[in-house]
């Protein structure tokens, strides 16, 4: 829902910036090479980043989080072994998440 509701306003700003850039790209006269390039890299750079924003970064995010829940799903699969010496130790150490349960060795 918020990304609908986000969604017009990015778009509107980047189409008022690229619009507002235009007339340095059709210019003419003196320095128009200039302007020409100017105007080019900045339609391009905000159309460009734009993409990225709404369609790139979104569907990386979507396929790195279906690559850690298959993770997460394989890794509850995994049946641990319990044998007398073994217990249930708290990992709140680096690498572990707050209150993950570990098995380990005495």
């Amino acid at each position: 829902m918020a990304a609908g509701i986000r969604l017009r306003p990015i778009l509107m700003t980047t189409a008022a910036m690229v619009l507002g850039v235009l007339p340095l790209v059709f210019a003419s006269g003196a320095g128009a090479a200039g302007r020409f390039n100017m105007g080019l890299v900045i339609t391009t750079g905000i159309t460009i980043g734009t993409v990225f924003t709404l369609f790139v970064v979104p569907a990386m995010y979507i396929f790195l989080a279906e690559d850690h829940a298959k993770q997460r799903a394989n890794m509850a699969d995994v049946e641990l072994p319990h044998t007398g010496s073994d217990v249930i130790v708290y990992a709140l150490g680096v690498g572990a998440e707050f209150g993950e349960i570990k098995y380990g060795k005495i």
